[in-house]
């Protein structure tokens, strides 16, 4: 019998872990009243894991975001065939995005 994997929710990672999360969001990103098709869950994951060095699921990143207030629309099934990389109401005047301008 195979076992299954459960991942687990981003409220049962380690307290720290989560804190780091949701500070990095608080401080890198700013709502918009739109959905934003521009901003992803993935884009966002290359983010988070290069500047905190923590590594999260996108379902993890999804439920902090919903967490944090953000709202989201879900990716089309034709072009993610799970469904986790959904765009957000994050603008791109966030902090995290006028840093990599800049950046070059």
């Amino acid at each position: 019998m195979t076992e299954t994997r459960r991942e687990i929710i981003f409220t049962e990672l380690p307290a720290d872990v989560q804190t780091a999360i949701l500070v990095w969001i608080r401080e890198k990103l700013r709502p918009v009243p739109w959905t934003n098709r521009h901003v992803s869950t993935y884009g966002l994951l290359d983010a988070i894991d290069r500047e905190t060095g923590l590594s999260i699921s996108a379902r993890q990143l999804n439920q902090a975001l919903a967490q944090s207030g953000y709202r989201s629309l879900k990716s089309d099934p034709g072009r993610d065939r799970a469904q986790l990389s959904w765009n957000w109401n994050i603008g791109i005047r966030s902090p995290y995005f006028l840093n990599r301008q800049s950046q070059g």
